[in-house]
């Protein structure tokens, strides 16, 4: 291992290798999906780099072997081949080259098995626009900086202004760096200063993301709950609206239903003498049939007059005596069911 000192005053002119090591190189989109592949190159355009597309394994090794790439963004998924696998693959041709895997399904132990295998990054299915082009220009401007860096120090050593020297073995136990490296070169604090603040952008895109995210969580919410009181309502105005109609069908079939619910108004009377008992006109024959068995309580006779009131529901009744009145009327009924419901549903609440 050595470390290179470079001479001052030197000038040094670019050979047409470095041109070539530093013209812009390709991203390449590796998914067995034509529609992914296509959206992809579509946010890809603006980059300015060109944009390869492959659907399998075997394709996306050829254009690694004849053309040259920067950046591979390929899915877990292959149509039966494993994206993480074939990235370990391009990198074994082209160890300078960065990854970034994507999935539908993402989760702790793929990322992680993803980053083991030498991928930069890590993108989940639907793609943010945004936080795709984000990614894919801090790892072109990544592999840049590394370009430009290679071709300035071969230029060095071409030159002879550069000298290198044996230094012991370095021990990467502290943070990755090697003793004695504390104090950087200007275009290496450039180059991390330039990743850092790649990466902020991208931790600053994540966190509006997110917020976005639980912003539409809660309002999702709220409209849920919304919805869910309107519709339990309309299904009890509607369930109301069923059991009237039931009941007033049972009520015109079984006209001596009317006799059963005047017998029980009565039976509510403490007294005697005259009571008057309004009813539907449809109603008015079958209480005639019962009028003396009506008659007849444990309290005394009553002397009943039946009146008809075109108002009054098939099947209900408004029987008045001297001191009380009682409204058996069904509408009234299905009143007080409704009532005696909501009570019992707040009450559970």
């Amino acid at each position: 291992m050595g470390s290179a000192t470079v001479g001052t005053g030197v000038s040094m002119a670019a050979s047409p290798d470095s041109d070539k090591e530093l013209s812009p190189r390709a991203v390449l989109i590796v998914d067995d999906e034509p529609s992914i592949c296509l959206l992809l190159a579509e946010m890809l355009e603006q980059t300015g780099h060109p944009v390869l597309t492959a659907g399998s394994v075997p394709e996306a090794l050829n254009h690694l072997r004849t053309r040259s790439v920067a950046v591979v963004i390929v899915d877990v998924q292959l149509g039966g081949a494993d994206g993480i696998a074939f990235l370990q693959q391009a990198l074994d041709i082209d160890n300078r080259l960065l990854g970034i895997v994507m999935t539908g399904h993402g989760n702790i132990e793929l990322a992680v098995r993803a980053m083991k295998s030498g991928a930069a990054d890590f993108l989940t299915k639907p793609f943010q626009v945004e936080l795709v082009r984000l990614a894919v220009s801090r790892l072109l401007e990544l592999y840049r900086l590394r370009q430009e860096n290679t071709v300035l120090t071969r230029t060095l050593i071409r030159s002879g202004n550069i000298q290198l020297r044996p230094v012991p073995l370095a021990d990467f136990s502290r943070g990755n760096r090697p003793f004695g490296t504390e104090d950087l070169t200007e275009f290496e604090r450039g180059v991390a200063e330039g990743e850092k603040r790649s990466t902020e952008r991208v931790a600053a895109a994540r966190q509006r993301e997110q917020s976005l995210v639980a912003s539409l969580m809660t309002r999702l919410e709220e409209t849920w709950q919304s919805l869910h009181e309107t519709v339990e309502e309309e299904i009890a105005s509607l369930s109301f609206m069923i059991a009237q109609k039931v009941v007033r069908d049972v009520v015109s079939e079984k006209r001596d239903l009317i006799v059963t619910q005047v017998r029980t108004a009565l039976a509510h009377l403490h007294e005697s003498g005259l009571v008057r008992v309004r009813v539907h006109p449809s109603d008015l024959s079958a209480l005639e049939s019962a009028r003396t068995a009506l008659s007849q309580t444990p309290h005394g006779l009553l002397t009943l007059k039946f009146e008809t009131d075109p108002a009054i529901s098939p099947g209900g009744c408004l029987v008045q005596a001297q001191s009380l009145l009682i409204d058996a009327t069904l509408d009234t009924q299905l009143l007080r069911l409704g009532e005696a419901l909501r009570k019992r549903d707040a009450g559970e609440a």
